[in-house]
């Protein structure tokens, strides 16, 4: 229903043999975008939760993902979240060097215009090494783009909402809710509970 209230297209991916993780098809997804006519292409993990009146994300150009400590709804002085850590020693493991100034980004809302789908194509390459899915090398290729030039912006967390027990009720700040981490066929029912006086 947001889709069609902006005037945007939905596609819905399935999984594909030729990728270890489903989301890799990020791959593919962003080619279709590029030989497409549209301006920005939005990325949502299918754990998404819309609010059909929300507004559109207040985007100037480039690419745009949220830092994943900030989704969570960490405090700012709580240190790095567990994937932030994880990440760390699967970029050492399989990069054999270290990272350094890096804000590691929740990979389940993320959005871009041509020019950055484009930049971060040219990094893309075999082998696709999965860690928590799909998730720590899209960091590492957004880390890798941004170096060759690529414009990464921070996404507001009110787009991905992921702060188990802390987010916001839609309608009072929260557009994207991301019923992210474990056990969610039990915590959906009380999500929607919580939230059907305000989901439209």
């Amino acid at each position: 229903r947001w889709c069609k209230v902006h005037g945007h297209k939905l596609r819905v991916w399935g999984k594909s043999r030729k990728y270890p993780a489903a989301k890799f098809r990020v791959v593919d997804m962003l080619a279709e975008f590029l030989a497409g006519k549209s301006d920005w292409f939005i990325h949502m993990d299918a754990d998404i939760y819309v609010d059909a009146g929300a507004g559109i994300p207040n985007v100037r150009g480039g690419m745009y993902a949220t830092v994943a400590s900030v989704a969570l709804g960490r405090p700012t002085n709580a240190g790095p979240c567990k994937g932030d850590r994880d990440f760390r020693r699967w970029f050492k493991t399989h990069y054999k060097k270290k990272v350094r100034n890096w804000k590691y980004r929740n990979t389940g809302v993320w959005m871009c215009d041509r020019t950055a789908a484009s930049q971060l194509l040219e990094v893309i390459k075999e082998p696709f090494i999965t860690g928590y899915q799909e998730q720590h090398q899209l960091n590492a290729w957004f880390r890798e783009a941004e170096e060759a030039g690529m414009t990464l912006s921070e996404l507001s967390s009110t787009w991905n909402d992921m702060g188990i027990g802390v987010g916001r009720l839609f309608g009072q700040g929260t557009n994207f809710y991301h019923l992210a981490g474990a056990n969610k066929s039990k915590r959906l029912p009380s999500l929607i509970e919580r939230f059907k006086s305000e989901i439209r």
